[in-house]
């Protein structure tokens, strides 16, 4: 007899929702929470991200904001607002409710299905959020690809040394978002996600691969991670369509990136789900905003997507290691 495949969205337990026990109390043990939210007449982007370290008391933070409104650049001075926090105390809470000191409050009021999330943050910037899950959340087991080889990230390969675990969900969130001092309602489907594990920043070389979602109102969505062998093509080694509320898993997908030097400028997907239909997704980049983060150089943009003639919204993140990048550049000035 074969082994039984589990539907997605079921692997997952309820004390997965909390944190987790760091392994052999590793020192960079890092254990993320993370909420987005658009304003699509804006191309308007907001993120929100808790990082624990809980084998050295802290708990780090970065909440921005990106959007049409912000300045004619693509680096820092393109967010609408941008803040870091690296040490700030951890807080005597779980995942389930917490508080930290910039102002993010976080409370998941029914299990893996409704969080209210608030942030009263700096430059009159405050969000007043309330998230409701479309699915079960899925484990990073349960969306890879058959046959795609392994991921570009640490939590998306089989070969780590420590397990690392990933959670990713597609919701729908409601409420507004006060940015500088002017209000936004916020009513759209987005994703999180939920990662804990050992974070070794710099010791190997970095990958290169996106993290890309699309969404249609409340009824159609994918989510994909890619590894990108070359940076205008893809193999989309993880994912999932969500159809109707039905989680299908990928069979096999690629992409392809218009790029303007290093920047994308446009998407292409074409998927195969479990049913053997076929998907192409094009989109477009209407904003783009340029960061590094634990040392990998990180693209983010607002996409206008297009499927079968429909309009729908959602984010490319895009990740390169700083090193590689460069070496790519100036390979590229070399042969020009």
């Amino acid at each position: 007899m074969g082994e039984s495949i589990q539907a997605p969205g079921t692997r997952l337990s309820r004390r997965d929702r909390f944190l987790h026990e760091p392994r052999f109390r590793d020192w960079n043990w890092v254990e993320t929470n993370w909420f987005c939210f658009f304003v699509p007449e804006e191309a308007m982007v907001g993120h929100l991200r808790s990082m624990w370290r809980p084998t050295l008391g802290v708990v780090g933070a970065n909440v921005f904001v990106y959007s049409n409104r912000g300045l004619g650049a693509t680096g820092a001075l393109a967010n609408d607002m941008h803040e870091d926090r690296f040490a700030m105390p951890m807080p005597p809470h779980n995942l389930d409710d917490y508080r930290l000191d910039n102002g993010i409050a976080v409370r998941q009021t029914e299990a893996f299905q409704r969080w209210e999330v608030r942030y009263d943050g700096i430059d009159g910037t405050v969000f007043d959020l309330e998230y409701t899950a479309l699915m079960p959340p899925v484990e990073v087991g349960e969306t890879k690809v058959a046959g795609a080889g392994e991921g570009f990230g640490s939590i998306q390969r089989s070969d780590a040394v420590l397990a690392h675990g990933h959670i990713d969900q597609t919701l729908h969130v409601s409420g507004e978002a006060v940015v500088n001092g002017v209000r936004f309602e916020v009513d759209c489907a987005v994703n999180r996600d939920h990662s804990w594990g050992p974070r070794r920043e710099s010791v190997a070389r970095l990958g290169c691969g996106n993290f890309d979602d699309g969404h249609w109102g409340d009824d159609f969505h994918f989510l994909v991670q890619t590894r990108n062998d070359t940076p205008d093509s893809c193999v989309i080694t993880h994912g999932y369509l969500l159809d109707g509320g039905d989680i299908l898993r990928i069979a096999e997908g690629t992409g392809r990136f218009e790029l303007d030097g290093y920047r994308t400028t446009a998407l292409v997907y074409e998927i195969v789900d479990e049913r053997g239909r076929s998907h192409c997704f094009e989109g477009r980049v209407a904003r783009t905003i340029e960061k590094v983060s634990a040392n990998a150089f990180s693209c983010n943009g607002f996409v206008d997507w297009s499927y079968e003639g429909e309009p729908g919204i959602g984010e490319y993140r895009w990740h390169w290691g700083v090193r590689e990048l460069r070496e790519w550049l100036a390979e590229r000035e070399t042969q020009a």
